[in-house]
């Protein structure tokens, strides 16, 4: 399984865009991560903990309700 954050969902939710999210942050979130957020769809290593902060205030959300577990594709 692997986690996922749950951006493109939660900000089609909340009626934003990236720019917005990068807005709504008031520049905590820049504009490029927030892009990047968007194009990987929430499938990210790792970022930083003011970014998950950030991430928070704008969507009005818990940490846990940024993320969701996804089972692992099966090889054949």
């Amino acid at each position: 399984m692997t986690l996922r954050l749950r951006i493109p969902e939660l900000l089609e939710a909340a009626g934003l865009t990236a720019w917005g999210l990068h807005k709504q942050s008031e520049g905590r979130i820049s504009a490029s991560t927030a892009y990047r957020l968007v194009q990987f769809r929430g499938e990210l290593e790792s970022f930083p903990r003011p970014t998950l902060e950030a991430l928070c205030d704008v969507l009005r959300l818990e940490p846990g309700e940024l993320f969701e577990r996804e089972k692992a594709k099966r090889r054949r």
